[in-house]
């Protein structure tokens, strides 16, 4: 019977003595752990060690070891709370960093739209969110990736405020838009212009106006909506100095009116036609007739002297004489050509030449106005 008792007395001792070594343990782990910055196994050993603390005797808690045990358990558990706190605290800067890396990387590779400033303006503010969050931030990547952000912005807004784009250069506007701006001026200005140099103004203002054409048609990327030059911003130096692409086109739609309606001496000469479409059954219809809206300048030397009309063409003289107004009537064509007109419809023509001298309205046929 005095056996079983002191075997009793021994297995109660176990537990107890278990019960203190293996607190004692969990807490020099908790301490290990967190001296090597593993939070999550330090929190794991430190509830361990508290739930061992349930089970320890009265006597055990009074042990001198355990209770200095206690005290650096207590202790460090508020070392521990403080620490998960700003590593959940750096974790969400963390990741407001990486959102601000990704928004700097949809940015083209020349800030030319409002989609990349928009993408800059957001890297800033993600980057202002993380290192508020932790001051930390700043060594583990804001530093660096602030400034980039920052010049991308400021270069995309001074993009789109027309800042820093290249003046347009004979690359952009072909043959040259200043070259025929000057030119088209200069045919204007000239009192003794002749025909040649009213339709050589004709011409520069014509490649004024298609260079402006296409400086129009360039924009800022494939992929935007928005016109490369500012018209009412981008300036071209011109004889009359520095001027708006919108203030160069508005010229040169001008002088292209004015060097159209102008009048000089000279001598042209411009096309003549009838027509008369097939009926069917050998039967040609009315004769319709036609004269060019342009003169053509030509030497007042090649001028024929007088008319002279094919024998095919005879009947058709006097009209050709009224169309060209009194100048001379030239018909070469010594019968019909025919021909079949876009539907189909099968017709005949027959051409001439009218030949003036005088005060003429010179103008070429232009696509840019």
């Amino acid at each position: 019977m005095k056996r079983i008792i002191v075997l009793a007395l021994l297995l109660l001792a176990l537990p107890a003595h278990a019960n203190k070594a293996s607190f004692l343990g969990y807490v020099k782990t908790a301490e290990d752990r967190f001296a090597d910055h593993n939070l999550s196994s330090t929190r794991s050993f430190v509830d361990s060690a508290k739930k061992d603390i349930d089970r320890l005797s009265s006597s055990e808690k009074s042990d001198r070891e355990v209770r200095a045990a206690m005290q650096r358990l207590e202790a460090l558990e508020a070392k521990l709370a403080k620490a998960e706190q700003g590593a959940a605290t750096a974790g969400q800067a963390d990741d407001l960093l990486r959102k601000a890396d990704t928004a700097f990387h949809f940015i083209g590779r020349e800030p030319y739209s409002e989609r990349d400033r928009d993408h800059a303006q957001e890297c800033l503010d993600l980057i202002a969110k993380a290192v508020a969050a932790d001051p930390g931030a700043g060594a583990r990547g804001a530093n660096e990736l602030k400034p980039k952000c920052a010049k991308t912005l400021a270069d995309a807004k001074a993009w789109l405020a027309g800042e820093g784009r290249q003046s347009p250069d004979e690359h952009d506007a072909g043959p040259g838009i200043t070259k025929g701006y000057d030119a088209a001026k200069a045919a204007l200005a000239n009192k003794k212009a002749e025909a040649t140099d009213v339709v050589a103004g004709q011409k520069a203002a014509e490649a004024c106006l298609q260079g402006i054409s296409r400086l129009d048609s360039l924009y800022e990327s494939s992929t935007s909506r928005k016109k490369y030059y500012d018209f009412d911003k981008a300036q071209l130096t011109t004889s009359d100095g520095k001027l708006t692409l919108a203030k160069v086109r508005d010229t040169c739609k001008a002088m292209m009116k004015s060097l159209m309606a102008l009048k000089v001496n000279g001598c042209g000469s411009k096309d003549l036609l009838v027509t008369q479409d097939y009926l069917g059954g050998g039967k040609w219809g009315k004769s319709n007739y036609s004269i060019g809206e342009q003169f053509d300048p030509i030497a007042c030397k090649d001028m024929p002297r007088g008319d002279k009309v094919s024998r095919a063409g005879a009947p058709f003289r006097g009209t050709f004489k009224g169309l060209c107004k009194g100048g001379v009537v030239v018909v070469e064509d010594d019968g019909w050509d025919k021909s079949e007109a876009t539907d189909g419809t099968p017709f005949r023509a027959m051409g001439g030449t009218c030949y003036a001298r005088g005060k003429l309205q010179f103008k070429i046929t232009t696509t840019s106005m």
